[in-house]
This record gives structure tokens, sequence and C-alpha cells, in this order.
């Protein structure tokens, strides 16, 4: 959707800072990216330290020794 915003937008300019308004859509597009590529390093984050911490139950065990 934010390109279709940003294509509708063309040769449009903001009131106060005279920036093109396809700039200021252009958030949109790319908070989408961010937004993927922060969750996928969130899932990659999350896969390894199950990994590499034991679990409840083995920290439990662990401590009745």
């Amino acid at each position: 959707g934010g390109l279709r915003a940003m294509e509708i937008a063309n040769g449009q300019t903001t009131a106060v800072l005279r920036l093109p308004m396809p700039w200021i859509y252009a958030s949109l597009p790319v908070s989408g990216i961010l937004f993927v590529a922060y969750s996928l390093l969130n899932l990659a984050d999350l896969v390894r330290h199950r990994r590499d911490f034991p679990d409840e139950a083995d920290k439990i065990m662990a401590a009745g020794d």
C-alpha cells in the first residue's frame, strides 16, 4: 500500500517543509521492511537462545542435586 500511496502523491509537496510527498509516504514501505527484518532477527535470537539454555525442568533438577 505504501508504494501506491507514493504514486498517488507524486507531484505534491508538504505545506510547511516543501518536501515531496512521496518522501513522506516512503516511510510506509521502509518501515514494513524494517519490521520484517527485526522480526526475523528476533526469531533467530529466540531459536538460538532456546538451544543454548536448558529449560526450566533441567534447572530444577540441577538445583536439587
